[in-house]
């Protein structure tokens, strides 16, 4: 996708470059052991629901929702309802050109590091090389796996946009 909102850049990889989060952690690490078996234990179906810490719910809701459109839910009433008609249909907000900003960036990031998803990790965790994720082959998370790379979260990314400056 193209950047718009932003002056013309002749490269535009290294505009998106240098926005970009750093790499994952290391698949040998214990960052990434303690987030994998955090996942392995609230993200199964068969995990105990009643444990308060997430539900099939929550997790539906979010895979159903864009960051905007969880925001603008959160945010309420939006002040440019009130405004005249031919103001509202401007354009995006600059919240708006903030998260599709970080959105372009969150994608351009999951295809530079290409870390596989959570089911696909916890059904391999024998090939990981690391001692402290164990496999299970029994693993189904609560939504269809989507069909992009796990890190970052397009989530997070969109909902910490900064506005346009």
């Amino acid at each position: 996708m193209r950047p718009f909102g932003v002056p013309s850049v002749p490269n535009s990889q290294a505009w998106i470059a240098q926005f970009a989060p750093g790499p994952p952690p290391a698949l040998t690490s214990n960052r990434y052991a303690k987030d994998y078996n955090e996942v392995k234990s609230v993200g199964n179906v068969s995990s105990d629901l009643t444990s308060g810490r997430r539900s099939a719910e929550v997790a539906r809701f979010y895979a159903a929702s864009s960051p905007a459109f969880v925001f603008n839910l959160a945010r309420g009433r939006s002040p440019q309802r009130r405004a005249p008609r031919f103001r509202r249909m401007r354009g995006p907000s600059p919240a708006q050109y903030g998260q599709q900003r970080q959105l372009v960036v969150s994608f351009w990031t999951k295809y530079h590091y290409k870390l596989w998803r959570p089911e696909t990790a916890i059904r391999e965790g024998d090939l990981d090389g690391n001692a402290k994720t164990d496999i299970d082959l029994t693993f189904v998370p609560y939504i269809l796996t989507p069909c992009f790379p796990s890190y970052p979260s397009n989530h997070g990314s969109g909902s910490t946009a900064p506005p346009r400056s």
